[in-house]
């Protein structure tokens, strides 16, 4: 790894790319965002040049075999998670995966041993669990300052 950061690229630039993980890797100062992949070459290039990327490419294969990858954030829909995760597994890249993990037990279970087989993390991306404002809703819950909670609605 270049600097002590890891070096990650972000596989699909719809909400969830867009929105969560481009900028994250972007702020954090243990990460550096190194590329985008896209289907869309004009919204790969976009994100591209809005978060200073080394490059932009469409073709996941070919971000696979960069050695200047460390792991990649995969956005895509839920229907190509298992594939593009076992790939990444197997092309040793560390996989923060979103949500849905898989569309059946079965396909978790194959990235799973995938990447287990192939020694790389593997996260799946729970939806906000480790943003700031999150962690201080559950600390307030915790200490009951709210009372007991039956719901709790957070926009």
């Amino acid at each position: 790894m270049k600097n002590d950061k890891v070096r990650l690229a972000v596989v699909g630039c719809g909400v969830a790319g867009w929105m969560g993980h481009l900028p994250w890797i972007w702020e954090n100062p243990d990460a550096e965002l190194v590329g985008i992949c896209d289907a869309d070459r004009e919204r790969a290039e976009e994100a591209r040049k809005r978060y200073d990327a080394e490059f932009a490419l469409t073709n996941y294969d070919e971000l696979l075999d960069r050695k200047d990858v460390d792991g990649v954030c995969i956005c895509t829909p839920p229907m190509l998670h298992r594939d593009m995760a076992v790939a990444a597994a197997r092309a040793k890249k560390h996989i923060l995966l979103e949500k849905p993990m898989g569309r059946n037990v079965s396909e978790c279970k194959e990235i799973v041993a995938a990447a287990e087989e192939n020694g790389v993390f593997l996260m799946v991306g729970h939806e906000k669990r480790f943003h700031h404002s999150c962690q201080k809703i559950k600390q307030i819950i915790d200490r009951g300052d709210l009372g007991k909670l039956f719901a709790l609605d957070v926009h």
